[in-house]
């Protein structure tokens, strides 16, 4: 190392003749020194590597924003290069994510160079690869990777396992890192309030959300969401707009307001509603809330919008997710879209039966309700009513009902009984008819 060790001691007297307290005397003064290279002032920087153009620059776009410095390489051999190199001027990559299919070398042969290099060994690989099959887990721990997820990758999934072996000391017995791990451990920790008065509608949102790794809570109206974010400090609320008791926009002027007991006055608020309307919006923006999605929740979209405002991105006043997609009111409309279901909560069957089970219960209370508010002539009651069996049938994909529902609300709330009066007995064997497809999930 360059340094130099001495030692400094005075010449051996009479101890006889001395009689000091507490062992007082002359002794022995031992030095050293050694010169040591000054550690890089700089931040940890991550190698990127994928023959792939759109999924390279997506990731270091991904890093950029988050002001990571970042490299790239679109190959086994230049990342190898990139690595060697980076250590030569002292200052290794602290994680390398690379995809499995690279041209000139895989990934597996790069993770046993990797290894098979003592300046290497110890950098975290972590594999990305859209072509993922049974038991690749296992052998991709095997070759020494210490992450493992599908493309296309989530924000929050790769953050939080970058996250994770940034925080940890390199060490080959530590388990490789997964989806499945990185939720069961609790590192995606984000945790949503869903604020929507229909169960059904509160079963798609939670059932996409905890598919995503995240957290949940419900609450039934704009009052239950205030009192849960008074003890909670959620991430993120979705507040549906029409509610009972307190409606969402309600809810969202006493979050906003510093004089509230919320505890998070800046939590972002996306609301949902069925029919997003430029008025609506405004009116939406005005008490406070940050974005809008629309009825029924697509998981695509849903995933998109919970990304933007948990990282913060930057509102604007029109965006995809603030632009409604309409369904057809043609009567050639499927009775139920099973495939658009399955797809909506992200394949899973369970979630998709129980679904099926409370609409039966709950659409057979909404049509005794419809009957009684008709003979009454109460054409708000009959609107507030037809627009929760809409919400609702869109959710699961009732596309025939969603659209007999949305032209009930609209007549009553043009106050046309007549019509109101010709459409509501419809209802019960349409939504009859939606519950028998349902059953054969």
């Amino acid at each position: 190392m360059g340094g130099k060790i001495g030692v400094v001691s005075p010449a051996p007297v009479d101890t006889a003749a001395i009689v000091e307290p507490c062992g007082g005397g002359p002794g022995s003064m031992f030095w050293f020194t050694i010169r040591l290279a000054k550690a890089p002032d700089r931040d940890p920087e991550i190698l990127v590597v994928d023959h792939n153009p759109a999924d390279r620059e997506w990731l270091l776009d991904q890093f950029r924003t988050r002001k990571v410095r970042a490299e790239s390489g679109i190959d086994g051999p230049s990342g190898l290069e990139a690595m060697r190199r980076a250590v030569a001027r002292n200052d290794p990559f602290q994680v390398v994510v690379m995809d499995l299919d690279l041209p000139g070398m895989n990934a597996i042969e790069v993770a046993d160079s990797v290894r098979s290099d003592p300046a290497l060994s110890h950098t975290p690989l972590v594999l990305l690869t859209s072509s993922g099959r049974p038991g690749d887990g296992r052998k991709m721990s095997e070759a020494g990777f210490a992450g493992y997820l599908p493309k296309p990758a989530r924000q929050s999934e790769l953050f939080a396992l970058l996250g994770t072996l940034l925080g940890r000391k390199p060490d080959p017995a530590q388990p490789m890192l997964t989806r499945h791990g990185l939720r069961e451990s609790g590192t995606a920790t984000t945790r949503i309030l869903v604020v929507e008065d229909n169960v059904t509608n509160q079963m798609v949102a939670c059932g996409i959300l905890q598919k995503m790794g995240i957290r949940t809570d419900v609450a039934a109206n704009g009052l239950e969401a205030i009192q849960m974010l008074m003890s909670v400090p959620y991430d993120l609320v979705l507040m549906d707009v029409q509610m009972p008791e307190m409606d969402g926009l309600e809810a969202t002027r006493i979050i906003r307001d510093p004089r509230s007991e919320v505890l998070k006055h800046d939590i972002p608020v996306v609301g949902l509603s069925a029919s997003i309307m430029k008025t609506e919006l405004e009116r939406g923006m005005a008490a406070g809330m940050d974005d809008y999605l629309p009825k029924p929740v697509d998981p695509r979209v849903l995933a998109t919008v919970v990304e933007k405002w948990l990282h913060r991105g930057i509102a604007t006043t029109e965006s995809d997710t603030m632009d409604p997609a309409t369904a057809s009111d043609q009567d050639s409309l499927p009775v139920f879209d099973r495939d658009g279901l399955l797809n909506r909560i992200l394949g899973d069957l369970d979630l998709a039966k129980a679904l099926g089970e409370v609409f039966r219960e709950e659409i057979q209370e909404q049509i005794r309700s419809m009957k009684i508010l008709v003979d009454k002539n109460d054409a708000p009651g009959v609107e507030r009513i037809a627009h929760t069996i809409k919400g609702a049938a869109g959710n699961i994909c009732g596309h025939a009902l969603h659209a007999f529902a949305r032209r009930l609300e609209s007549a009553a709330a043009a106050g046309d009984l007549a019509l109101v009066r010709q459409m509501a007995p419809r209802l019960g064997p349409m939504a009859d008819l939606l519950c028998a497809e349902m059953a054969r999930i």
